[in-house]
Formats: structure tokens, C-alpha cells, sequence
């Protein structure tokens, strides 16, 4: 192999469907395993001649090529939260939350049970804060969280899906809106 053509695939010209694959290749041709890697390109596992490539390459390279690790998914956690008050009138009478598409929206002053991932939408929920002198620009001085809550104690899935399948005022306020239009 040349280093015109870096990247060898099997005899269907498609990539090797395994790095075993590609590495029995390797052997099998009795290529030098210390300049053709098998590593993973095109959707599969391809044999690479690193002929030429910096040294820092072909680690970048192979490191690229391993298996992810998994990171072990923590368990979900719930919790019971209180939403503050608006703090202005330009705030929003309610608290709207999304992760992954998944709306919830709660009224302010009210204990809720929320999932983790909302709470850290909350957290991430913020609007700059400007400060301006007089004969000088406006600037950002700092960010505010949109919605202030307060963490209460832990909760469990089962009494979140009890809470949310009890409904909330803007949910039964738009049910009765529905039923009165028909």
C-alpha cells in the first residue's frame, strides 16, 4: 500500500465490519503493524497506512477510534421546588420549563415535584443584567436567573406522576376553555 492510498477496506470495498476484522487483515497480508492501524472510518473499521503522520496523529487517531465508554446513567432524582414570586412586571405570570421538547409549565408560589433535568433548565433559565452611565455605553454587568426557586426535599417518580397526572390551573383552565367552545 502507497501513502496515495491511505485507507484499505475489505475485498467488498466496504469498511471492515470489526476492528478484529481489520487488525486479522492486517496479519493475514503480513503488513507491518507498527505503520497500518486498523481504525474506525466510513462506518465501519478501515486499515490505515500512517506512513508520514506526526506521532501525536495516529494517537488522536486511534484514541478517536475506540469504543466510547459508557457513562452509567445516574438515576433520576425528583425533588419538591417553589417557584418565587415575579420579581417584575415584564416576568412571566408562570414558569415555563422544556428539556427534550417536554414542556411543563407551574404556577409561582406553589410546591412542585420536578425531575433533576427541569430544575437544571431553571438553573440555566437566565437574562442578562445591564448597567448604563451617563455618557457611557450600556453594559453587561452580570445575568439573572429567570426563575428563583428554592430545592425542597427529595421526592420519588411515583409521587411525581401522582402529581402530574392531578393537572395544573393552566392545563384545567385550557381543558375548560375547550369544552366550553364545543
Amino acid at each position: 500500500m502507497s501513502n496515495s492510498n491511505p485507507i484499505t477496506l475489505a475485498e467488498n470495498g466496504q469498511p471492515f465490519v470489526s476492528r478484529e476484522a481489520a487488525e486479522k487483515a492486517i496479519k493475514a497480508t503480513e503488513l507491518d503493524p507498527k505503520i497500518f492501524k486498523a481504525m474506525k472510518e466510513r462506518g465501519g473499521w478501515c486499515i490505515f497506512d500512517t506512513t508520514g503522520c506526526p506521532s501525536g496523529m495516529i494517537e488522536a487517531l486511534q484514541k478517536a477510534s475506540e469504543k466510547p465508554k459508557t457513562a452509567k446513567t445516574a438515576k433520576m432524582k425528583y425533588w419538591h421546588a417553589k417557584f418565587q414570586a415575579k420579581s417584575t412586571e415584564n416576568d412571566d405570570n408562570c414558569v415555563s420549563l422544556s428539556v427534550n421538547g417536554d414542556v411543563i409549565i407551574m404556577q409561582r408560589e406553589t410546591d412542585v415535584i420536578l425531575p433533576d433535568s427541569y430544575l437544571e433548565a431553571a438553573d440555566h433559565a437566565t437574562r442578562k443584567h445591564f448597567e448604563q452611565k451617563p455618557g457611557h455605553d450600556r453594559k453587561v454587568v452580570g445575568t439573572i436567573k429567570k426563575y428563583m426557586y428554592s430545592r425542597g426535599e427529595e421526592s420519588t417518580k411515583e409521587e411525581y406522576d401522582k402529581f402530574m397526572k392531578k393537572g395544573n390551573k393552566t392545563r384545567d383552565e385550557d381543558f375548560a376553555r375547550k369544552e366550553q367552545a364545543k
